[in-house]
């Protein structure tokens, strides 16, 4: 077998790995995990210690799954209710469906721990495929899915450290250039106004918007972030407050189109003029964007080509006996509108 590529279950943690690794018999192992009562506390913390350290996932299917191969694919998408969920999640049902799959959606809500604690749950079913956001995982996670040797796709960003099969685009480098065609278009006191940034793709958009920034010698310190939730009435909200900050402004990114949006409603209620005294630009969500008025400048990612690309690699994965990582970049591109 060649050096970067992996066999499919070869490698899967086994409760003879966690005995060996703790120092006592598989038995003992069993009971830990499944009447912990039944063993003693100094026991039981090393079967834990040692189920923790080497990602083991305790198999819930495995006399279900004896003779045959799951057919299930678990999804876990950051949210269930946004474009890029519902563009992605269409796409890989027109692709996986049809091969005889069964997909299992599940969202974490923005929340990397959330992940973690759903990646554990669901690997204890047996999935044939995992995928998951292209966003910094916790630890614990990668364990658990490196010791489980499945398929595993990271989507809509693309990350540094693949574990499989990763498709998406360069979210830094999307916020990056919508800010430097704000500066070339004339704007200099620029915001940027976010929610979720803690993860994934938005905070690849605020790191990008930052570097873009300093890369042009304008200040960086005009950020907003104070959002539970990104939706119209957080982005409606935020125009007194940055109107109250910065008088100065003249110009707003947001993280999200629906933050956007309550930007450009607001902004005609109170009389302030889009463009010409408040340019407003974001992410996303095409149809959003060319419905209001004035319509935003945005950056367009391809989610649904995402979706068709993840499920062609995917299915080319588990149709093997090996699988090595991949990373497919796919193209932003920024659709101006009358909102700049």
């Amino acid at each position: 077998m060649s050096q970067g590529k992996k066999r499919k279950g070869s490698g899967r943690v086994t409760i003879a790995d966690v005995a060996k690794h703790a120092g006592v018999g598989s038995m003992t192992v069993s009971r830990a995990l499944r009447t912990p009562d039944k063993v003693s506390d100094v026991l039981r913390e090393k079967v834990l210690n040692s189920v923790a350290e080497l990602g083991y996932i305790p198999n819930f299917a495995a006399g279900a799954l004896a003779s045959s191969s799951s057919n299930i694919i678990a999804v876990i998408m950051p949210s269930l209710a946004d474009f890029s969920t519902n563009e992605i999640t269409k796409a890989l049902q027109r692709k996986l469906e049809p091969a005889g799959y069964q997909l299992l959606f599940t969202a974490s809500n923005f929340d990397v721990q959330e992940e973690e604690s759903l990646v554990k749950a669901l690997l204890q079913h047996a999935p044939a495929a995992m995928l998951l956001p292209g966003t910094p995982h916790t630890g614990q996670t990668l364990k658990y899915l490196k010791s489980n040797q499945l398929p595993v796709v990271e989507l809509s960003a693309l990350t540094h450290t693949p574990i499989h099969i990763n498709v998406g685009v360069d979210h830094h480098a999307s916020a990056y250039q919508l800010t430097k065609f704000m500066y070339m278009k004339g704007y200099r006191n620029i915001a940027f106004v976010g929610a979720h940034t803690d993860f994934g793709r938005f905070a690849m958009r605020l790191a990008g918007w930052q570097k873009a920034m300093l890369d042009h010698n304008m200040p960086s310190h005009r950020i907003l972030l104070d959002f539970e939730d990104a939706n119209i009435t957080a982005g409606a909200d935020s125009l007194a407050v940055l109107k109250q900050k910065w008088p100065e402004l003249d110009a707003v990114i947001c993280s999200h189109s629906e933050l956007a949006a309550g930007l450009i409603l607001q902004a005609g209620q109170t009389g302030i003029d889009v463009p010409g005294q408040l340019a407003i630009a974001t992410f996303e969500d095409p149809n959003l964007c060319t419905a209001l008025k004035p319509s935003l400048t945005t950056v367009e990612i391809p989610y649904k080509e995402i979706g068709e690309r993840a499920a062609e690699a995917l299915l080319a994965a588990l149709a093997g006996d090996e699988y090595s990582p991949m990373v497919q970049a796919l193209e932003f591109r920024i659709k101006t509108r009358a909102s700049t």
